[in-house]
C-alpha cells in the first residue's frame, strides 16, 4: 500500500510539472549504506534517544556484511541479501535477541524507505523472526501473589487493582 501511494504521488508531480512546462527535479544520487547509518543515528539522537547502542551495532554488523558482498550502496541490498546476513546469525536456543535485533532492521529500512533513500524496503518482503518464548509465572506462584493481596485495601499501592488497570 504505502509503495503504491509513494508510486501514485511521484507519478502525479511529474505530471504537474509537464503541465506547468517545468522540468522535474533530477534524483539525488544514492546514498552509501555507511552515510545512510549515520544520518539515522544522528536522527535518533536528535529524537532524544539516548541509547543508539543495537541500532549502531546491528547495522555495523550489516554494513560489514553487505561490504564482503560487494554491496556499497543502500539502493543495493536485496532481501536475498538481508535473508543470507540474517542466517548467519548465532543465538542462544530459545532467545529473544533475534527477532529483537531484526525488528532494529526492519525499523531502519522502514525509516530509509520512508525518507525516499531508497526505492523499495527490501526488509519489508521478509517476514519477523519469532520470540524464543514467553515467560509465564506458572498457576502456583500466581495463586500466591493473588492470595497475598487478598486482605489489602484496593486504594493501597502494589495491590492487584494498581497492577491489572
Amino acid at each position: 500500500m504505502q509503495i503504491a501511494t509513494k508510486a501514485a504521488r511521484k507519478l502525479e508531480q511529474e505530471l504537474e510539472f509537464e503541465a506547468l512546462g517545468i522540468e522535474a527535479p533530477k534524483k539525488p544520487d544514492h546514498i552509501t549504506i555507511e552515510a545512510a547509518i549515520k544520518l539515522y543515528l544522528d536522527e535518533m539522537a536528535q529524537r532524544g534517544i539516548k541509547d543508539p547502542s543495537k541500532p549502531r551495532r546491528m547495522l555495523a554488523w550489516l554494513r560489514e556484511f553487505a561490504h564482503q558482498k560487494g554491496v556499497i550502496l543502500l539502493k543495493d541490498v536485496t532481501a536475498v541479501l538481508l535473508t543470507e546476513w540474517r542466517n548467519g546469525w548465532t543465538f542462544k536456543k530459545d532467545s529473544d535477541s533475534p527477532a529483537v535485533h531484526w525488528s532494529v532492521v526492519k525499523t531502519f529500512f522502514k525509516w530509509a524507505f520512508s525518507i525516499d533513500l531508497i526505492p523499495t524496503n527490501p526488509a519489508a518482503k521478509l517476514r519477523s523472526l519469532p520470540y524464543g518464548h514467553n515467560q509465564v509465572l506458572p498457576l502456583p506462584p500466581l495463586a500466591a501473589i493473588l492470595e497475598g493481596w487478598a486482605g489489602q485495601d484496593p486504594q493501597s499501592d502494589g495491590g492487584p487493582q494498581q497492577i491489572f488497570r
